[in-house]
């Protein structure tokens, strides 16, 4: 229900982690289908400091529906996680993950020629 990435770059390495709240990733016949839950968190890079991002758009999602009731509950669990694993510096929030860099001669991924193609649902 969580993705983590580092963002930015300071004398601590980055300027600390966005976690974005998605429900998981779904395969289908023409690649993966997410939905943004439109919560985000916002964590220092020293892990003292967390804010909400987007607290208002995700308001607006409940009345509007998108996010139900059961929703809502399984989002607000998984903010206790994160909340927890932050306080704990566990999971992404501890060791050499706060450093981690790709290998300089990686290449960057590309996405096959047809990605773009999708059958006609008429």
């Amino acid at each position: 229900m969580c993705r983590f990435a580092r963002h930015g770059g300071t004398s601590l390495g980055h300027d600390g982690w966005y976690v974005n709240f998605e429900l998981p990733r779904q395969q289908t016949a023409i690649g993966y289908d997410t939905f943004d839950l439109l919560l985000d968190l916002i964590v220092g890079p020293d892990l003292t400091s967390c804010s909400w991002k987007d607290k208002d758009e995700y308001a607006h999602g409940r009345r509007l529906g998108l996010i139900t009731d059961a929703l809502h509950s399984r989002v607000d669990q998984a903010r206790q996680q994160v909340i927890a694993l932050v306080e704990a510096r566990q999971g992404p929030f501890t060791g050499d993950w706060a450093i981690q860099q790709p290998a300089p001669g990686w290449p960057a991924p590309a996405l096959p020629h047809d990605t773009l193609t999708a059958p006609s649902p008429l």
